[in-house]
């Protein structure tokens, strides 16, 4: 199986690669170098697997989906999309499946559900939707647009000797990093395509995770403050029925104590 992985800063690309390279045939690209890449390239690929990330972007000229999907029309190659558990939208805590009605209120959640749709019409039979939660990564090179919920809780326990966290009670649902790409390594193998929630289910609170956070730095602080944001759980049932892979809260606490701070 020949993949093209877009993404050459990626953490995720490059576990995939280091994990995957004597299973698959991988060539890894930066987003840049995606640009220039010809379709008779792309061609020779069975997959195309895109890590490469750029938020709010939905033209075709800085969009990386839009921007492969245009090489790829007339093509017989796979595309794997990395989507976000923030097409669903902001609701009280509940266990999201993939069948459940998209409401995105945040601009990033209507850039990838516009882009997920634009996928689909195009290339239905061809394109395999990842629906990720928060996967635990610590990427310490994020710019702080790019941040996710443990880059910015490390950067104020850096910087300012606290972590932020709203009055209320805030349930995320958490992944590993190698859960999600032995999944993935499983849906390529059975050429699965559709869209695909990769989540936990696991209940970890923010409040939790910093103090886990906390102990592992040796100092800092927790401070309240009065702002909202979303409580969610994703369903995997569809992709566990698939590869057979299940995660624990135990898997997850580990993954944040060997994060490198």
């Amino acid at each position: 199986m020949r993949v093209l992985v877009i993404g050459k800063r990626s953490i995720i690309a490059n576990y995939f690669k280091l994990k995957f390279k004597k299973k698959f045939q991988i060539k890894k690209i930066s987003f840049a170098q995606s640009k220039k890449i010809s379709k008779n390239q792309i061609n020779k690929f069975d997959w195309i697997l895109n890590c490469a990330f750029k938020k709010n972007t939905n033209n075709l000229r800085n969009n990386p989906d839009l921007l492969i999907l245009n090489k790829i029309k007339n093509t017989t190659t796979k595309y794997i999309m990395m989507s976000t558990s923030k097409v669903y939208g902001p609701k009280k805590l509940k266990i999201f499946n993939e069948e459940t009605k998209c409401t995105p209120r945040s601009s990033y959640g209507r850039i990838r559900l516009n882009t997920e749709k634009k996928l689909l019409k195009s290339i239905n039979d061809r394109v395999l939707i990842l629906r990720l939660s928060n996967v635990i990564i610590y990427n310490p090179k994020n710019s702080k647009n790019n941040f996710n919920t443990i880059d910015q809780m490390i950067y104020n326990l850096k910087n300012y000797g606290h972590i932020l966290l709203p009055k209320n009670n805030i349930i995320k649902d958490f992944i590993t990093l190698d859960f999600l790409t032995k999944n993935i390594f499983i849906l390529i193998k059975k050429k699965k395509v559709g869209i695909y929630n990769v989540g936990s289910s696991i209940k970890l609170s923010l409040e939790q995770l910093a103090k886990i956070i906390i102990k592992r730095f040796g100092k800092g602080r927790i401070v309240k403050k009065d702002y909202q944001t979303d409580s969610f759980l994703l369903s995997n049932k569809k992709l566990v029925g698939i590869t057979k892979i299940k995660i624990n809260k135990k898997d997850i606490i580990n993954s944040i104590n060997n994060l490198k701070i």
